[in-house]
């Protein structure tokens, strides 16, 4: 993936929005299921001008995906990142 210029705010009701703006998290546990909150500033993202996916997506991630990810995207973006804070699960 590749981009050029300066990075944008994410618009409101995007595509990157819905990607990037999660604050909570889930994970697995052998007695059920936990969340935790995760905090991070509001990223700034790039528009990708280029990009490629070269895998095999079956072998990857499942035949069940294989038609989705080989289909072009949606978005492509690259986002600038911070340091976040992850905070302590909370079993369900």
């Amino acid at each position: 993936m590749s981009a050029t210029g300066q990075p944008q705010s994410i618009p409101a009701g995007s595509h990157a929005e819905f990607i990037t703006e999660h604050y909570w998290g889930y994970t697995s546990l052998r007695s059920g299921c936990a969340e935790y909150r995760v905090e991070h500033p509001r990223w700034k993202i790039w528009n990708a001008s280029s990009f490629e996916l070269n895998a095999d997506v079956a072998t990857l991630y499942g035949q069940q995906f294989a038609k989705t990810l080989d289909a072009p995207p949606r978005s492509a973006f690259i986002a600038d990142g911070s340091p976040i804070t992850v905070h302590t699960r909370e079993v369900l």
